[in-house]
């Protein structure tokens, strides 16, 4: 898969839309530049978690659990740090101000990490 359709593909995970012309410019830069090469096996998980997009908060919650210094999870902070710096996405990473009730959503955001951790250390013990 090419960086260009990897950045889409993170930038949809991360921020729920595809990026513009200069983001995904800029990750493939940097990942030329800057990101960790692939194992064997970390590039046939990438590419699993790339061709099959729903994988991929389970496996980076499970990577994040055993090997938070993996090359995949370096690019996915590669994204992660793009979007932060540009207009369409800063809404997802300013501070909002929040009802009492935000606490039952925190609560369901929780348990739905720890399902995601659990069916991405399922899914890398398969793959």
């Amino acid at each position: 898969m090419q960086l260009h359709e990897e950045a889409c593909v993170l930038s949809r995970y991360l921020g729920r839309k595809n990026p513009d012309a200069q983001s995904t410019r800029l990750y493939v830069d940097a990942v030329e530049k800057i990101a960790i090469p692939l194992s064997g096996d970390q590039k046939r998980i990438w590419e699993k978690c790339l061709s099959h997009s729903w994988l991929l908060p389970s496996i980076d919650a499970a990577l994040a659990w055993n090997e938070p210094y993996n090359p995949i999870r370096n690019r996915i902070f590669i994204m992660l740090s793009i979007l932060e710096t540009r207009p369409d996405f800063t809404h997802l990473f300013l501070p909002v101000r929040r009802s009492p009730f935000y606490l039952f959503s925190i609560t369901g955001r929780l348990i739905a990490a720890f399902m995601k951790l659990i069916i991405g250390k399922i899914a890398l013990w398969i793959l």
